[in-house]
């Protein structure tokens, strides 16, 4: 895409401006849990929320991801010094203890000592993390980029292929054209956005503020409820109407407060200027997203929760009511809680799942005549962060800069891959679909499903065998493993969407058609029996994910690529890779979160209370040794944050080597290297930074060191001994299973 005009040059200056007033600082998190205080946080939706499951507990490896090297081929030789590296010391800020963060380029120097020994990512990695580059548009590549290069290779060719003609192809092609069209979208430029603001502007009572949000005809703006249709909590075979507050005020501790600040420096900017744009005071502007932010959002789930609360399906299930008809007309009395319900279609629903039913007499209290400017400003913010990113060429500008700012993400990725994007994630079924019907996969599900049956065979075992378990517990926990349902490669059953026509649409309109036509779809499913063999998070990315609300297993199609998988590959590098990630996924059933879920997916306590006293003090003994790590000066991973991920990353690992002790003349060495390559991973500071702060998982080199450092077989296979840094000795490992 190219550069619009010089009316950008300020932006960075004010980013810089307000990040000064708010004094970012990244994280000084210690040994001991800190105080948590209250900060919003509001992410940029590029979607509006509707039919959205993402708040479900749908365990993700959540790493986005793609080429294919040998393996073992440029291994640096134990105690290798490196030469070549620019001559510079160490970034102080980012050192961490006891290995350097070596996802940061910046923590490289000359002369590095490489040992399997000391550090096992950097010797397995060294050569890819000194030459690697982070590409245009990203804040990061990895092993997974690398996979899901490949992929893109065959979407690209899938949509430019003139033989391919099928439904599906026909939608794909005439979104992705419109998203293209910059001429149209230039031209109608930021007039669609405009004319809602003003529309609010003018808004007079509050009456009339009622009656606006309720209005079927006004769309892109929050109103204050998400609505969703999923499973419920406590009977899984059943979609339920579940509703909760559309606000994402969570507590942390000062490393989750950094970067929630930083976000909102990011998205004070991107309103500011882009309202500026359309002609509105710039000034103005930063008045209403801080109305938006520090008065209206805070107000509803004040002193509640904590940021691990939020992503808790413990803290989830436990906060969901449900509720019929006659008390969510009950529920609230000033807020028009039922006129929201009919706009989405969903008011006529027997019953509801409410999450935090108190939250909603908090916006009850607030919604009154003198709050009206107050709530007038946050539509607005609402409505400037979701249509800015839909717009023209110089809302996209702005757009980038945010991403620039938030994640240290550098120049931009080329309109085509944005356009593909946005269909892959939009149309995802048609896509996936259209994707399966060009490439065929028969030979490769079945491979992988019999790796997946492998897999439950040697858990089922290695359940059976846990000495710590009373038989009733392992009875329920085998029952759950025997229950789960495999789904690899691609759903059973598939939504219609046969009578979908994009043809001839612009951008914003094929987009509105599409996400009405999908909430459709959902809420015809209200009252019907969940079907296991759907997929509630289906698109093509190079991912897995265990679905507690299923109890089913999801390996997409988009995995099985590039270095993950091709023909001629090897046991080791297969266990490796997938087969790490697939036991990983089970393992999630049986994690601190799953082991909440029974067989079916409903909340159910299987555990005796003995079981479940053992199962959290070996869960506190890992919290604890991962709250001893740091990835930079003062940065101390999150034990309770990461213990889910932490736990499953384990006990994939260890699945695995149970299997490879069946198999005569498994190359250890190979398998321990291959994995190590699967978590290659280089981000700017700034998107590291943010997934230390707010993501489950591990980064990605303690992904590999303190995984293999946990297991014996590591050690015999590299000479690891006490006194080197990749030793841990038996009475601090801390698997679970």
């Amino acid at each position: 895409m190219k550069e619009n005009s010089k009316k950008f040059t300020n932006v960075k200056k004010l980013l810089v401006i307000f990040s000064l007033i708010i004094c970012f600082t990244v994280s000084c998190k210690g040994k001991e849990e800190n105080n948590n205080t209250p900060s919003p946080t509001v992410d940029l939706q590029l979607q509006e929320n509707i039919g959205d499951s993402s708040v479900t507990p749908v365990s993700d490896n959540n790493d986005t991801s793609p080429e294919k090297t040998e393996i073992s081929k440029q291994e640096p030789e134990e105690d290798q010094n490196t030469e070549d590296v620019k001559e510079e010391s160490v970034n102080k800020d980012l050192y961490a203890e006891p290995w350097i963060n070596s996802d940061l380029k910046e923590n490289f120097t000359k002369n590095m000592k490489l040992s399997p020994k000391e550090d096992f990512h950097l010797y397995a990695n060294y050569e890819w993390l000194k030459n690697a580059e982070i590409p245009a548009g990203y804040s990061g590549w990895n092993f997974f980029d690398e996979v899901y290069k490949c992929v893109i290779e065959k979407e690209i060719a899938l949509i430019t292929d003139e033989n391919v003609d099928n439904h599906e192809v026909e939608l794909i092609k005439d979104f992705y054209n419109a998203i293209l069209d910059w001429d149209e979208r230039n031209e109608t430029g930021l007039t669609p956005m405009t004319q809602l603001i003003d529309e609010i502007r003018a808004i007079q009572s509050l009456d009339e503020f009622t009656d606006f949000i309720c209005n079927k005809d006004k769309r892109n703006f929050s109103r204050f409820v998400n609505v969703m249709i999923e499973p419920a909590i406590s009977d899984s075979s059943k979609y339920i109407v579940a509703i909760r507050l559309n606000f994402h005020i969570t507590l942390g501790g000062e490393q989750v407060i950094s970067i929630q600040r930083r976000q909102e420096t990011a998205e004070k900017v991107f309103v500011s200027e882009l309202m500026n744009l359309a002609g509105y005071d710039r000034i103005e502007a930063v008045q209403m997203y801080e109305a938006d932010t520090y008065r209206v959002e805070p107000y509803f789930y004040q002193n509640i929760f904590y940021q691990e609360d939020f992503g808790s399906p413990k803290f989830y299930a436990e906060n969901n009511i449900i509720m019929t008809n006659d008390e969510i007309k009950s529920l609230t009395k000033a807020f028009p809680l039922m006129g929201i319900l009919e706009y989405y279609g969903v008011a006529d629903a027997e019953e509801y799942q409410v999450f935090y039913p108190k939250a909603f007499d908090n916006l009850d209290n607030f919604y009154i005549e003198n709050n009206l400017e107050s709530l007038k400003k946050y539509l607005i913010v609402t409505c400037v962060m979701q249509m800015g990113p839909h717009l023209n060429q110089d809302a996209d500008k702005l757009l980038n800069d945010y991403k620039e700012s938030l994640y240290g993400t550098s120049e931009v990725a080329s309109d085509e891959e944005y356009a593909l994007e946005s269909v892959v994630s939009y149309l995802n079924t048609p896509f996936y679909k259209a994707y399966l019907q060009k490439y065929d996969a028969t030979e490769i599900k079945e491979r992988i499903t019999k790796l997946v049956e492998q897999i439950i065979d040697e858990y089922r075992l290695m359940l059976s065998e846990e000495d710590w378990l009373s038989e009733a517990t392992k009875k329920f926990a085998i029952e759950k493993l025997d229950n789960l349902k495999i789904n690899v490669i691609c759903p059973e059953t598939w939504d219609d969407f046969s009578n979908m026509n994009l043809k001839g649409l612009s951008y914003l309109e094929a987009r509105r058609k599409i996400i009405d036509y999908q909430w459709q779809l959902m809420i015809a499913k209200i009252g019907e029996t969940c079907r296991r063999d759907e997929w509630r998070n289906i698109k093509l990315t190079t991912n897995a994910y265990y679905d507690s609300l299923y109890n089913s297993i999801n390996i997409n199609y988009g995995i099985v690529d590039g270095e993950f998988y091709y023909d001629g590959i090897s046991d080791e590098e297969l266990y490796a890779g997938l087969g790490t990630i697939i036991g990983h996924e089970i393992s999630h059933a049986f994690d601190s979160n799953g082991a909440l879920y029974d067989k079916n997916g409903d909340y159910v306590n299987w555990w005796t209370e003995e079981d479940y006293k053992s199962f959290e003090e070996k869960t506190d003994k890992l919290i604890k040794y991962y709250n001893n790590i740091t990835v930079w000066l003062n940065g101390y991973v999150n034990g309770n944050r990461v213990c889910g991920e932490a736990i499953a990353d384990i006990a994939g690992m260890k699945v695995i080597l149970k299997m490879a002790e069946k198999i005569p003349d498994f190359n250890y060495e190979e398998f321990f290297t291959a994995y190590a390559k699967s978590w290659r991973s280089i981000t700017t500071e700034e998107y590291e930074q943010y997934l230390f702060a707010m993501d489950t998982h591990l980064l990605a080199y303690l992904r590999t060191n303190t995984v293999v450092q946990q297991f014996e077989k590591f050690f015999e296979t590299f000479g690891v001994k006490e006194g080197d840094t990749m030793y841990l000795s038996p009475k601090k490992r801390v698997s679970i299973w």
